[in-house]
Order: C-alpha cells, then sequence, then structure tokens
C-alpha cells in the first residue's frame, strides 16, 4: 500500500481537475484483461506470505510532447490477502494541484474471489479535498488538493482494478520532460511492472538510467514508431525488498528508472537562475538595509550580519500563488522584505539580492532535505532551497531558514 500512495502522488507532482464524464482518450496500451483476471483468480497469498496487498501487474504510459507538456495513464491490478489490505485499498489518495492539469478516474472495479465483476461508481464515490501537506512547516496552499476515490466494500479475497488518466497542459519546465519511477517495494514482490514513454523525435531522452538494478528483472527498449521515440522498461518477478535500520528514504535505495530530457546538471542550474533573476531587483528600502547592516564591517562580519537579518526578522512562512512553477519560484524580494515572511526560496531568494547589493557573487540553491538526489541524472525534484556565496575556495553554502550563520 506504500507504493500505492507513493507511486499515485508521483505521478501528480503537477495539479489534477476533477473530471467525472471520461474527457481524455482511453489508455492506448492497457494491460491484458483476460490475463490479469485469470491472474487475479489464480493469485494465492502463497507468492507473498507476510504481504496484505499485492499489485501484482502495474502499468504507467506517458505521451509528452516538444512543448513539455504530456498525457499519462496509470493502470492498477492489486489483491487484498488480508482484512487489514482490504481497508487500505478503500481509499485510493492523489495529491494535486489545480491550475497545471486535469484528471479523471477512467475505471474503478472490483473482482470478487468467485470471478464476478463489481464496477465503481466514480461520480458517487470520487470526493475532492483540501491537502493540508505544507500546513506543519507554515506554508499553506489553497490550491493544493487531495482526490480520493473510495472503494466502498473492498473485503479480503478481492482485486481492485483501476486506471486513471492525467494531461498536465503547463509543465514545471517549458520543453522538458523528467520522471522516474519505482521496480522494487518493501510491501511485496512485484510480479510484473511496466513504464512506457513516447517522446517526440524533437525532444528526446538525453539521460537514463537503470540504478540498484536487481540483476535479471529489468528490460528496456526504444524503437521508433509513427514518427515517435517509444521507450520501453519492464520488471518481472522483483523479489520484496526488506528496508534496513536507518537507511534512507525507500524511493532512492530501490531499483529505479530515472529519465530526463536534460543532457547535464548545468541545463537544470541554468533553468533556476533564470527562474530566479526577474524577482531579484531591489528596491531603496532594501538598498538602505543592506547599507545599515554591513556599514564598516568586515566581508565575514556583512555576511553574517545579512544572514541573521534574514534568519532571524523575516518569519518561515507561506502562502502559495505562485504562476509559472510553483513551489520553486520565489516571490519578488521587495514584496518578502515588506511582509517580513516568506518560504524557504522566498528568504534565499532576499539574501542572495541582499548580498549581492553587498557586493558578494550569491546565488539561489535547490536541494533535497533528506535523501540525495541520483547524480546520473538531472532532475528537478527539490525540497528545498538555500544560497552559495562564492567567496573564496570552497564556496559557502547557508542555510537561510535557521538563526545562525554557517
Amino acid at each position: 500500500m506504500q507504493r500505492i500512495k507513493y507511486f499515485l502522488g508521483l505521478v501528480l507532482m503537477t495539479s489534477l481537475s476533477l473530471r467525472m464524464a471520461m474527457a481524455l482518450a482511453p489508455m492506448p496500451e492497457p494491460l491484458n484483461r483476460d490475463e490479469m483476471l485469470k491472474t487475479a483468480l489464480e493469485l494465492t497469498r502463497d507468492v507473498s506470505p507476510d504481504a496484505r496487498t499485492l499489485a501484482f501487474a502495474t502499468s504507467r504510459y506517458v505521451d509528452y510532447a516538444k512543448d513539455g507538456s504530456y498525457l499519462q495513464w496509470v493502470e492498477w491490478w492489486v489483491k487484498a490477502f488480508t482484512d487489514e489490505g482490504a481497508k487500505e485499498l478503500r481509499d485510493i489518495p492523489l495529491w494535486y494541484k489545480k491550475g497545471f492539469s486535469e484528471g479523471e478516474f477512467q475505471l474503478a472495479e472490483v473482482i470478487r474471489p468467485d470471478g464476478t465483476v463489481v464496477p465503481v461508481d466514480l461520480k458517487a464515490n470520487i470526493k475532492d479535498v483540501s491537502s493540508n501537506d505544507g500546513n506543519a512547516e507554515n506554508i499553506y496552499d489553497e490550491n493544493s488538493r487531495n482526490l480520493v476515490l473510495t472503494i466502498p466494500q473492498v473485503m479480503k479475497g478481492d482485486t481492485i482494478h483501476f486506471v486513471m488518466a492525467i494531461n498536465t497542459m503547463r509543465p514545471r519546465i517549458p520543453s522538458t520532460y523528467m520522471d522516474f519511477d519505482t521496480f522494487e517495494s518493501s510491501d511485496c514482490p512485484l510480479p510484473y511492472s511496466e513504464l512506457t514513454i513516447v517522446a517526440p523525435k524533437e525532444l528526446p531522452l538525453k539521460s537514463m538510467a537503470i540504478l540498484d538494478e536487481v540483476p535479471g528483472t529489468m528490460t528496456s527498449s526504444s524503437e521508433n514508431k509513427d514518427g515517435r521515440i517509444v521507450y520501453r522498461w519492464v520488471a518481472r518477478n522483483v523479489p520484496q525488498m526488506f528496508p534496513e535500520e536507518n537507511m534512507p528514504e525507500e524511493a532512492t535505495q530501490v531499483q529505479r528508472v530515472v529519465v530526463s530530457t536534460f543532457a547535464s546538471w548545468e541545463e537544470l542550474s541554468k533553468w533556476y537562475w533564470d527562474l530566479c533573476d526577474s524577482h531579484l531587483k531591489v528596491t531603496p528600502a532594501i538598498v538602505a538595509k543592506v547599507k545599515e547592516l554591513t556599514e564598516g564591517k568586515s566581508r565575514e562580519e556583512q555576511i553574517a550580519a545579512l544572514f541573521g537579518f534574514v534568519a532571524q526578522e523575516i518569519r518561515y512562512m507561506g502562502i502559495i500563488a505562485e504562476d509559472t512553477s510553483p513551489g520553486y519560484e520565489p516571490h519578488d524580494v521587495a514584496l518578502t522584505f515588506d511582509n517580513r515572511y516568506g518560504v524557504c526560496r522566498d528568504k534565499g531568494a532576499l539574501l542572495v539580492a541582499m548580498l549581492r547589493e553587498a557586493g558578494f557573487n550569491a546565488f539561489p540553491v535547490l536541494i533535497n532535505a533528506g535523501s540525495k538526489r541520483d547524480k546520473e541524472v538531472p532532475l528537478s525534484f527539490f525540497n528545498h532551497a538555500i544560497i552559495c556565496i562564492d567567496e573564496g575556495d570552497p564556496a559557502r553554502w547557508c542555510r537561510n531558514d535557521e538563526p545562525r550563520y554557517f
């Protein structure tokens, strides 16, 4: 069940706008229904005695365009082996953010142990609720939502089958596509899982990797078809992974496919600088504050004073309203300075602007607080912003949300 929540959250990193009636195209290459129904009836807990549920077949199909917009479909077949597992499958959550995509559940059904197929009434069993994911960090986003499909009366021995489609019209980074998918789980073995990505020839995947590969379980291929490039990865009979004590985030340790149309991290870095640059314009009030904090001090003392002001006088709080790249694009530094609050990227941008006004070569930096990102493929999946001061060797890194300088 952990993989279901993680997987479905991942594929909706952009936003989703609920549609009750099918408006998007059906999945181009769904899994073979007859084979799946046969497997659902024959599958027993012997294949994984400790598992509460078993996702015995999953498929994701992505078709992206030159501008980075994309359509994707997700199909899952998962069986409940225990009462607890059945309870876990009664609510399928999807995180989304309004204004960037539209999507729909195209099919949901329950297959009973005797082979009876019970369709789920989508209109009656989907609810759209507010997501409070950022509240603990004092971040408020009225467009952050959870779409929940409730599948009533799931019992031990039942199989859940669902298909959803997502149309992302506004990608976070225009004219790019990047993604990763896991093909190993601590919940249970993975009998079958596939990922298909269809790309325009003008925007091929330039970086690809299978990381932490489980030998003998993954195959990959690519072919030119109807003027497009079709990439496909298939995992078969992947054993269950058993986590170790104090292990980093599971998704960064299991077998996974990572892809990007960026060829290098430098390209990603340039995108983020270009995104931030227009927000770094200082006002007379900011200029005056920089002069007040730095006049008559050494370089080291100036850095400490500017950092101390932003860390201690700018409250960590945010209301997300970015129009271009929510979660990444900072507000104008003048707004953060005047309001005396902002989240990490806002505080970082303000500190960079003040440092640059004082003559320092400073830059905003994206990081992942927690597990490290995979260096092999450039991805934009970060969760925190800090700053770098290129002053001496090595460069100095600062966390601008803490009341200390280091």
